[in-house]
């Protein structure tokens, strides 16, 4: 991804993660009313990394199939160590901040929680599923999908083909998490998060992935478009779209789709024409942090929650106190995370896959 013609997804990822921080913070300090709808738009966030995550991985992984003696093994080694090292490095901080207190959102985890959060298979209990890395569970979706990248790429080879899958990951999805939330029975789980449980779900949120496969192969027909009246269809398509998502609900319980479209033409959009509002130095940087920044900002929210002078203010006014906090405390740390996990761990998958190379050598044409 060194490229400079991919900045627009590091500058997406940007816009994602200030999207997350946004919505936690509102939601924290319980904001109500209009500003609630709009910093709501902010959670989805998630599924925009969801987007730009099933580009890049299909992106590396085709070259590692094109480059390398054993693509799949080497996938796996770079993207276990880009994600584990820093969660279990959230696992640790929260723990070490409220043991296992409530960290701000949810119930406090109980102690079997540790064993499914470490093998980030959190996502397959309710209550384990955010419990003790707030968040968790999408980190857990995202490494689902790791695991089923090989399978997926074997299947989805064009943008036909992207097209179909999707439109029947969303259904699928829909069906799955109908089905479930409507006659599935589990003990100790209260409706609503039964229903959040199956929403956050991995069938659920497959079809978020199925639009960044979309993108992908999109990149090719972008390239051949006349940009001025493609770029005016994305951005009417996407203003539609997010319109459609605070007023209209197109699709009753699942907003994530709708958004998820409506980032594919955002992304579409950038690609074509990376606008300098949008796509620049801080989103950059803010999208290239923005894995350290995810794991980090709920304990710097709850931190700002917990120790400053809050009392008295209404809930838009301590929204307005923690939020620019919220990002001026979070973005160093995010870096120097960046800098000595994130990095670290990435060089350590380089030498690792090196010396495998080189133990086992080439394979023989």
């Amino acid at each position: 991804m060194a490229d400079r013609r991919f900045d627009y997804i590091d500058a997406v990822r940007g816009i994602a993660i200030a999207g997350v921080i946004l919505a936690h913070a509102a939601s924290i300090t319980k904001v109500s009313g209009p500003l609630r709808q709009v910093t709501y738009l902010g959670g989805m966030g998630v599924e925009l990394f969801f987007v730009v995550s099933a580009f890049t991985i299909f992106l590396t992984y085709s070259r590692a199939v094109e480059r390398e003696d054993h693509p799949v093994r080497n996938f796996f080694i770079r993207r276990l160590m880009r994600i584990v090292p820093v969660y279990w490095l959230g696992i640790f901080l929260y723990t070490a901040f409220f043991g296992l207190g409530s960290r701000g959102w949810r119930d406090g985890p109980e102690l079997w929680h540790y064993p499914l959060h470490l093998t980030l298979t959190n996502i397959f209990s309710p209550t384990a599923m955010s419990s003790v890395v707030p968040g968790g569970w999408s980190i857990s979706v995202e490494v689902m999908f790791y695991f089923t990248v090989p399978l997926w790429f074997l299947l989805v080879r064009n943008l036909r083909q992207a097209i179909t899958f999707t439109i029947l990951a969303m259904a699928a999805g829909l069906v799955i998490t109908k089905l479930g939330v409507t006659y599935l029975t589990l003990p100790g789980v209260s409706p609503a998060l039964k229903a959040e449980y199956f929403y956050r779900s991995y069938p659920s949120q497959l079809a978020c992935f199925g639009f960044g496969m979309i993108l992908f192969y999109l990149q090719p027909v972008l390239a051949g478009l006349d940009r001025k009246r493609a770029v005016s269809l994305i951005l009417l398509g996407f203003s539609a779209l997010c319109a459609a998502a605070v007023f209209l609900r197109l699709v009753p319980k699942a907003p994530h789709y709708q958004m998820a479209l409506a980032f594919l033409f955002l992304a579409s959009g950038l690609a074509l024409v990376p606008w300098p509002a949008i796509v620049n130095r801080a989103t950059i940087l803010l999208g290239r942090i923005s894995y350290s920044a995810y794991l980090l900002h709920f304990l710097v929210i709850k931190g700002l929650v917990t120790f400053l002078p809050l009392g008295g203010l209404s809930p838009v006014q301590k929204f307005a106190v923690i939020l620019p906090l919220a990002f001026i405390c979070t973005i160093p740390l995010a870096y120097q995370s960046y800098l000595h996990v994130e990095q670290e761990t990435s060089r350590l998958a380089r030498k690792w896959i090196d010396d495998l190379k080189n133990r086992t050598g080439p394979t023989a044409a």
